[in-house]
């Protein structure tokens, strides 16, 4: 536990030129235990309001328009495109100098190439904007998109209970597990609030529920599980609409994720 001695209001916000938000961190062994394996797939979801049908058209053209080459610096590939959505990959060159230092003493500089790709499914429902292991700094591909509908949509991130996500992905006929869940706002009086990590190997939402009785509490990340047609998903939600698969036997169902994020109440900040 961790205690805070004053009640504390937290505002989501997020920098785009970092792929990071401070609702995003992990800290604290116990939670990083849960994952030992190596992340396979990462996705985060954001709004794009007003986005019509007639303006998929216009994105598309815009990107095609930006295609990535050899000469250019960043570009536009694209895989699919129908009158609903476009489909592609976002690529940035970034070239840097690499200096080492020799057993002499001595300095070798090393030019470096650097390619950095985005997956990204942009269509006309909610979530508009599905971004696929993105790169660390998303905020030229969002700045590319803003353009291309001349900055008359404005491109927010989501705010999203994790528990409420889970319940949306069972309501579609999965029994989901959740091993873990941390909650940076527990709170233990009017006036204290505690940072609380959970984990098991069986669900912990039963102890959750002994633990708050009758309170108001957010939670703002779990680490779920559930039998897929290959093997076991185990995947981790935030708030910030982030989904990271750390074990993907086969390939993903994002599908049941998108799908489970468009009935859940939600609020969107910029």
């Amino acid at each position: 536990f961790f205690f805070s001695s004053r009640r504390r209001h937290t505002r989501f916000k997020c920098d785009w030129s970092s792929d990071v938000c401070s609702s995003d961190l992990i800290v604290g062994g116990v939670w990083s235990g849960q994952l030992k394996q190596p992340m396979d797939h990462r996705f985060r979801w954001l709004q794009l309001a007003p986005f019509a049908r007639r303006q998929v058209a216009t994105v598309a053209a815009a990107m095609t328009a930006r295609a990535y080459s050899r000469e250019s610096q960043n570009g536009f590939l694209l895989t699919t495109v129908r009158s609903e959505l476009v489909e592609g990959t976002y690529v940035e060159r970034v070239q840097f100098v690499e200096k080492l230092r020799d057993p002499l003493g001595g300095e070798v500089s090393l030019k470096r190439v650097e390619f950095r790709q985005t997956d990204f499914r942009l269509s006309v429902g909610f979530p508009q904007l599905e971004l696929r292991n993105p790169s660390r700094s998303v905020k030229p591909l969002l700045n590319h998109i803003a353009s291309a509908l001349d900055f008359k949509v404005a491109i927010s991130g989501i705010q999203i209970g994790p528990l409420d996500w889970v319940a949306a992905i069972e309501s579609q006929g999965v029994s989901v597990q959740i091993t873990a869940l941390r909650s940076n706002r527990f709170p233990l009086t009017a006036s204290i609030l505690a940072a609380i990590q959970l984990n098991g190997a069986q669900d912990v939402r039963t102890h959750l529920r002994t633990l708050v009785g009758n309170r108001s509490v957010s939670v703002d990340a779990v680490v779920c599980g559930w039998q897929g047609e290959t093997g076991v998903w185990k995947v981790e939600l935030r708030t910030s609409g982030v989904a990271e698969v750390f074990s993907a036997p086969g390939d993903f169902p994002e599908t049941k994720l998108r799908e489970a994020l468009r009935s859940v109440p939600r609020n969107t900040q910029a």
